[in-house]
């Protein structure tokens, strides 16, 4: 067997690249002015459609835990943990699709081009509809 040698120093490193990654852009914004130095990212504005982006985000979690339990639990051992695990996935998956296009309706300037709200619509609805069907 090899000895460890010098390898500690790239969690050392690692930490250091991701402190730098943080705080790197964070100066070059207050240096450059884009951001203030205290308290930067606290708004009263457009609170509305952050609010539904964070309920989204959470539903959009436990649609994943769901999928995970599915996974994790077999049909043949845990019929019913089974289907209703994946039952709920299926039905968090659907509000949270219908929820990120709804929003990306209700923002349109800001988040993207009509085409591509065109291009969700339809993915969602032929999800939606395979699904029903």
């Amino acid at each position: 067997m090899g000895t460890i040698g010098s390898v500690w120093i790239i969690p050392l490193l690692t930490s250091l690249f991701a402190f730098a990654a943080l705080f790197v852009p964070y100066y070059v914004g207050v240096r450059n002015g884009h951001v203030p130095l205290l308290v930067p990212f606290i708004r009263r504005h457009d609170i509305w459609w952050r609010r539904i982006s964070l309920s989204l985000l959470i539903v959009g979690i436990s649609a994943a835990f769901c999928i995970t339990s599915t996974a994790s639990f077999s049909i043949s051992d845990h019929l019913l943990v089974h289907i209703m695990s994946a039952s709920s996935s299926f039905l968090l998956l659907t509000i949270y699709i219908w929820g990120q296009v709804m929003l990306s309706f209700i923002l349109y300037p800001r988040m993207s081009s009509p085409l591509l709200n065109s291009i969700r619509f339809l993915l969602a609805l032929a999800g939606t509809s395979s699904l029903i069907l």
